[in-house]
């Protein structure tokens, strides 16, 4: 009994394989993969200017009020073009240039801070 089932079932397996294999090999170029989807939208950087008005220096953070403003700026990643961050103290004025980020656009991802 199993003998003839597989007789039986054997070449209609590998016709419907045979089929999907055609079917495959004949699909225009572009059908068979998804384009890629790359961001293409640029964030402008942005310079802010003012006096620290409190610092986390675990955090790599500092509080940079500028008018009736306050800027969170993250300096993990940024490069001091003058001073360090040894000289980012409460009071000083410090220029950082980043990108805006943050529900209120509120936080400044700096990539140069100038202390």
């Amino acid at each position: 009994m199993k003998n003839t089932m597989a007789k039986a079932i054997l070449p209609v397996a590998l016709t419907i394989g045979s089929l999907g294999l055609g079917v495959a090999a004949t699909a225009p170029a572009g059908a068979a993969s998804k384009p890629t989807h790359t961001k293409t939208h640029a964030v402008a950087a942005t310079t802010v200017t003012g006096k620290i008005s409190r610092v986390d220096a675990a955090k790599t953070t500092f509080w940079l009020t500028v008018g009736s403003k306050t800027y969170i700026v993250n300096y993990k990643k940024a490069t001091f073009s003058a001073g360090s961050a040894a000289k980012l103290v409460k009071g000083a004025a410090v220029s950082a240039t980043g990108r805006l980020a943050g529900k209120n656009k509120n936080v400044v991802v700096a990539t140069s801070v100038k202390a």
